[in-house]
Formats: C-alpha cells, sequence, structure tokens
C-alpha cells in the first residue's frame, strides 16, 4: 500500500496541478448558429458552465452539426479562460448511422458525412457520393453518352453521333443525377 502524504496533496491540488487538470476539456455543443459556438460543460463542483468557443476545424474544412444533436468537443484551454478553442468534434451518432448504411469502413478511406449525404472516398480510389439509404451506382461520363448510338428507326442501320454540347441557353437535357453537381 502506498501512503498519500500532505506533500502529495499538496502537489495534487496546486494551482499548476490544476490548470494542467483543466487545459483539455469534454464538453457538449449546444449552439452553433454564430461564429463562436456556445460549449456546456460541468465544473469541479458539479455546476453547468456554458463557454463561448471557436471552432479549430481543419484547413479548408468546415462544419455545423445539427440542432439537437448530441456533438460532443474537446475544448483546449491554452490561451486561458478566455480563449478557448474546440480542438475535436464528433457526434457519435451520425458516426454509427453513417458506418450501418455503409455496412462498415474500409481501410485507408475517408468519409465526409452529414446526416442526408455522404462522400465516401474508397482505398481504391474510387468516390461515392450517395444519401445514406441510396446505393452508389456507376455514373455515366460524358464521352460514355457521346459515344452510344441509336438505330435508325426500321432499319437497324445506327445512326452517326450528333453532336449534343450544351449549349447556354439550350433546352437540351443530359441524363444524370439530380443530387450530384459539379464543374
Amino acid at each position: 500500500m502506498t501512503r498519500y502524504i500532505a506533500g502529495d496533496f499538496a502537489r495534487d491540488t496546486s494551482m499548476r496541478e490544476r490548470a494542467g487538470r483543466g487545459m483539455l476539456r469534454r464538453m457538449v455543443v449546444k449552439l452553433t448558429t454564430r461564429p463562436l459556438w456556445q460549449m456546456l460543460g460541468h465544473l469541479l463542483e458539479g455546476a453547468r458552465e456554458t463557454v463561448e468557443v471557436e471552432p479549430f476545424q481543419g484547413l479548408g474544412f468546415f462544419a455545423r452539426p445539427r440542432a439537437n444533436s448530441r456533438t460532443e468537443a474537446i475544448v483546449a484551454f491554452v490561451g486561458g479562460a478566455e480563449q478557448p478553442v474546440a480542438v475535436a468534434t464528433r457526434d457519435e451518432d451520425l458516426r454509427r448511422s453513417i458506418d450501418s448504411a455503409l455496412g462498415g469502413q474500409e481501410e485507408d478511406s475517408a468519409i465526409v458525412a452529414s446526416s442526408t449525404a455522404i462522400v465516401y472516398v474508397r482505398a481504391n480510389g474510387e468516390v461515392e457520393i450517395r444519401t445514406p439509404g441510396g446505393a452508389a451506382v456507376p455514373l455515366l461520363t460524358r464521352a460514355e453518352f457521346l459515344r452510344h448510338g441509336h438505330a435508325t428507326a426500321g432499319t437497324g442501320t445506327p445512326s452517326p453521333p450528333i453532336d449534343v454540347s450544351p449549349l447556354v441557353g439550350s433546352s437540351v437535357t443530359f441524363p444524370g443525377t439530380s443530387v450530384l453537381k459539379g464543374e
């Protein structure tokens, strides 16, 4: 049995030790309508505390949790109590639903998802974009569409390909998806 002496107590309750332990805290995201998010945490005495926190997200990636989700954050107080930043966030319910929709995630893959859409970069380089309940299928490329032909009515002879390049103001429509957009 190890003895806990007065010196141990003094070290464990020193200002420096308490400050170090309080630098990283797990908090719940309460409100995200402004640039600073409101986080709800608990003080050592059991009281609740609401803190305005800057979300410190990855370069080129900006996410905002949906209302009434159970999003959690790791909040760092490295600049002191006046400058808290959220350095990591997660919504475990969303992760579970996406994992279930995909049947698991393969290694060396990445997912960007919301409750309504999934972008899945697979290990083999394929990129799937779909809804959580949908199924990803290969899309018809423009080149494939332009190569296809139709038989001339009644002859069985293929008609020559026609130029169906989209024109500004044209009423020509192309087959495709109602969800995927790009340049």
